[in-house]
Order: structure tokens, then sequence, then C-alpha cells
């Protein structure tokens, strides 16, 4: 909050929901990247609310659980920079950064690459054009880690679509929907009750809220009627 004091007028549920997210994930925010908490303006009440937005650091931790990826990452190409990309049967990525470069550089395009241990790999790449077109649908794109933290970003963006391909969790899988959801929907950004924090985050949040909410098990699918408020185990929050 000291790097951030909008955060203060954010309503203190949503700031509590982030918190407790992380912790359940296992995320820091601050300045490591692995996630950020950004106070958005909710302009159907006029109200600042706090949303949580997973970093690439972060999202790297959340593929890595999955147990089946020997290694992930993701860069950036500069002006400058060696590049060649070849699809096929003899596929081929080169990429030798220019180490002697001064000053500022353009960023040309992002890649992610994954080794899985059977010794397979996965590969996305997307252009500047590409990524600059996933940050304008952001509600981030003018503040935050799109402006501190570009390169960064551009490294998320490409990896998340890489996700998209990657066996995870389902932990991961399910909180990388909810960002999805979080950092893209422009008409409203409070979450739907499908997106509601579940886990100790949700319970806070429907203990707060004095009411009970229908809930689906993101395991079994099967949707959960509304509990009863006085029924709900305070002792275990």
């Amino acid at each position: 909050m000291s790097r951030t004091p909008l955060l203060l007028q954010c309503e203190p549920i949503t700031v509590l929901n982030s918190v407790m997210t992380l912790a359940e994930l296992g995320l820091s925010p601050g300045p490591l990247g692995e996630a950020y908490l950004i106070p958005f303006r909710n302009g159907k009440t006029g109200r600042y609310e706090c949303q949580l937005i997973i970093g690439y650091r972060g999202l790297l931790k959340l593929v890595r659980r999955s147990g089946e990826i020997s290694t992930i990452s993701a860069e950036v190409v500069y002006e400058g920079d060696v590049w060649d990309l070849e699809f096929g049967l003899n596929a081929k990525l080169v990429h030798k950064p220019k180490l002697d470069a001064q000053g500022p550089r353009a960023i040309k395009l992002g890649y992610a690459i994954a080794r899985f241990n059977d010794g397979g790999h996965q590969l996305s790449v997307m252009t500047k054009d590409e990524i600059d077109g996933i940050r304008k649908r952001s509600k981030a794109s003018g503040n935050g880690p799109w402006v501190s933290d570009y390169s960064e970003m551009c490294k998320k963006t490409v990896l998340r679509r890489l996700c998209k391909l990657l066996p995870m969790t389902p932990e991961a899988e399910h909180q990388i929907a909810v960002q999805d959801h979080t950092e893209f929907d422009f008409d409203d950004i409070s979450s739907p009750a499908e997106a509601r924090p579940t886990g100790a985050a949700g319970l806070a949040s429907r203990l707060i809220d004095g009411e009970a909410h229908e809930t689906v098990d993101t395991e079994t699918g099967e949707v959960i009627p509304p509990a009863d408020p006085d029924q709900l185990p305070l002792e275990g929050v």
C-alpha cells in the first residue's frame, strides 16, 4: 500500500480476497513479479476494488507444479538480436541476444517454450503487434505492470498463450481462467458468482458479505447449493 496508495481506497473485502488467494497459491506480490495488487474503479458502483494480477514469474511457478514439465521459459527479442524460426519435421529456433547493445531497444516479438519430461516440447510465438493487441484489451493497459514492467508482461502474455497447450493442475487452470476474466472483462470488474474465490478466500467473502452463494466443486463439477450462513464453520476461517 505504501507503493500503491490507491489501494487504501479499495473495498476491504476485495483486498482480503486477493491476499488470501495469493496465500492459497503460494505467490507473493511485489518486485519479484509473481503477482500484483492493482486498484480498479468499478464503473457501476463508483468504488475502487483491488484485483489480483498474476505476473510472469507467478505464472511460471503455477505451471511447473504439474510435474510434467522439465523446463519452461519465455523471452523477448529486441531490435538487433539474431533471430530465426523454422517449423516442420526439423523445427529450429535460434535467438542470439545482442549483449553489447547501447541504450533501450524496441521489442520485436516474444516467445515461450516448454520441455516435457518425455523429451517433447511446445512452443508459442507472438509478434509485438499481437502482444499490444492483448494489452489494449486489458483493464490495466495504462497502469500497473504494463507500464512499470512491460517486457515482463510481454513474456507473461506469450506464456499464457502457451499454457493453453500445457498440462496443468486443476487449481492452476482454474486460477488462470479467473485471471482472464478479471483482467479482460471491460463491462464489469466485479467477479461473477462462478468466478468468486474458492477455498478459504471464498468462505471469507461469503461470511463478510453475510450471504450464502451457490458454488461449483472445481474437481467434480457438482453444483453445491447455498449453505445456511449460521452453519458455516467459523472456527475454520
